[in-house]
């Protein structure tokens, strides 16, 4: 009885890791368009912006 909880806990394992994806490879960018960096962070205190409060900005 043993035996067989230990043979279905390993088949269990077996199958679930076969399961699994392999990581795909990343493709490289696009070279005919440009390449863009955007930033998200509070206005008025990273991006020196006037106004009252912390109200999200976002600049590319």
């Amino acid at each position: 009885m043993k035996s067989l909880i230990t043979l279905i806990t390993c088949s269990f394992f077996a199958i679930q890791l076969s399961a699994q994806n392999s990581p795909s490879k990343t493709s490289k960018p696009d070279s005919t368009k440009k390449i863009m960096i955007v930033e998200a962070s509070c206005g008025q205190c990273q991006f020196k912006i006037k106004g009252g409060g912390c109200d999200l900005a976002v600049r590319l």
